[in-house]
């Protein structure tokens, strides 16, 4: 049976235990309002996944936010909580809605609420089943248990902890802040096909995270010889939307933050280029004053 809990389903049926599917630090001293999530940089695959999916590593690596975990890695001196994702995007998609999926790539009963959006349009839902070449990951649909097993042991879990760590912070500070850090590849198209910056800052047009917050990220991470854009080509996700329009009432703002991949590792090979140590060192003092501004403002 479906009971509808919240913006998940809680499933009632025996599942495949899957072990830990996300790794949180916690902030220790609880001085920032500030939470930093990566939810597409996870390299983790069931044997279960990797056998319908005939191992296909090189498909796999094309949806991962790859190096996103590493790149915040040393975010944990500052002292701030970060939730980072384990397992890989390819199997879940923890930046979409339980609802977008589509029945041509996942066995669902026929009372399962189904959304159909632009990604599940293009084969890129909860279940990712296409990749940029055109190709299906999958030759047959997933199983209804596959697809629960997926659902129970990695996608909430995930958001469970992550709801927990925001209602802490508006406890403690009456706002929050949440950070949601991806990659893009080079390779992406601009709304009005100007070149992709270096950083794109989401925020659903102005509407999750206030100019003067916004500006102000904007101006530390040009310090460093970067430019940026706003929502172009990437506005925000489900992470950004959901949780912005779920606790806005009690005074939370969210953003997304895209790092063009060419910054840090070569695209084709999937290696870590020259310039890795330095985007992390220049990403790590953005955010440690960002992380002071918003302590203060």
């Amino acid at each position: 049976s479906i009971k509808k809990i919240n913006f998940c389903y809680c499933f009632y049926m025996p599942q495949k235990k899957i072990s830990n599917s996300f790794k949180i630090i916690h902030s220790k001293s609880e001085i920032t309002p500030l939470i930093i999530t990566s939810p597409h940089s996870g390299q983790k695959y069931t044997k279960e996944f990797l056998e319908s999916t005939n191992y296909n590593y090189k498909a796999y690596k094309s949806l991962e936010d790859m190096y996103v975990n590493d790149i915040i890695e040393i975010i944990k001196k500052i002292d701030i909580t970060t939730l980072i994702a384990l397992y890989s995007r390819a199997q879940i998609d923890l930046s979409r809605s339980i609802h977008e999926v589509d029945e041509n790539f996942v066995e669902l009963p026929k009372n399962y609420e189904k959304t159909k959006t632009k990604n599940t349009s293009s084969g890129i839902g909860l279940i990712p089943a296409s990749i940029s070449s055109g190709k299906y990951l999958y030759n047959k649909r997933i199983s209804w248990k596959n697809f629960l097993d997926r659902i129970n042991n990695i996608y909430i879990p995930w958001h469970k902890i992550l709801e927990e760590e925001i209602n802490k912070k508006l406890k403690l500070f009456d706002h929050c802040f949440v950070l949601d850090i991806h990659s893009m590849p080079s390779s992406v198209n601009t709304k009005d096909n100007t070149e992709l910056a270096d950083f794109v800052i989401g925020n659903l047009n102005g509407k999750t995270c206030s100019d003067y917050i916004s500006y102000f990220l904007a101006s530390e991470i040009e310090k460093k010889g970067y430019n940026i854009s706003y929502n172009n080509p990437f506005s925000g996700g489900y992470i950004t939307s959901h949780y912005y329009e779920k606790y806005k009432q009690r005074n939370i703002q969210t953003i997304q933050i895209e790092i063009n991949r060419r910054l840090y590792m070569n695209e084709s090979n999937f290696e870590k280029n020259d310039n890795f140590l330095l985007l992390q060192k220049d990403f790590y003092e953005i955010i440690d004053n960002f992380n002071n501004f918003i302590k203060v403002d």
